[in-house]
């Protein structure tokens, strides 16, 4: 959870293969999966959203594909 816009967009672009300045919404996880970041591209720039879970808990987090869900 180190990484700053740079080095998510950097991310993106090189294990996702993906562009970060489409309309899409990157969620990041933190290893213990208990933060998150959000990086999205608005037409004059990111945005960069970071939420630390405040009591006790986890994110459920896909393991693989076939767990990934679109969101809308």
């Amino acid at each position: 959870m180190r990484k700053s816009i740079d080095g998510l967009c950097a991310i993106v672009i090189e294990q996702l293969h993906m562009d970060p300045k489409r309309s899409a919404l990157y969620l990041f996880c933190g290893r213990r999966c208990d933060k998150q970041k959000t990086l999205l591209w608005e037409s004059d720039g990111f945005v960069l959203l970071y939420k630390r879970l405040a009591v006790e808990g986890r994110y459920r987090w896909p393991r693989d594909k076939s767990e990934v869900r679109p969101l809308t």
